[in-house]
């Protein structure tokens, strides 16, 4: 029961994050870099397989790797839209 515990604190810690950009990055008036989808794609089955790892095989470095990769892909999401909303500001138009 603790191990389940623990995933669900661990799901409200990163994913509520993922929501949030995910929501507000489509909505703001920023430019959509090529690689949002894929960003967007990559964050979720990463957060999959390191669920079915956690629960099931228990192994790591696997599930070490699937987290700190979404956490970088969560990352660049954040610093995408940070760095649009300042070039929208003075006027340069740049992309991660």
């Amino acid at each position: 029961m603790e191990r389940f515990q623990a995933m669900e604190r661990n799901a409200v810690e990163n994913e509520m994050f993922f929501l949030a950009l995910a929501i507000i990055w489509p909505v703001i008036p920023v430019d959509m870099p090529d690689w949002a989808p894929t960003a967007l794609l990559g964050f979720t089955y990463l957060r999959f397989i390191h669920f079915t790892l956690y629960c099931f095989i228990k192994v790591q470095p696997w599930r070490a790797i699937s987290w700190t990769v979404s956490t970088i892909v969560l990352n660049a999401m954040a610093i995408n839209i940070l760095l649009s909303l300042s070039n929208k500001n003075t006027g340069v138009s740049s992309e991660l």
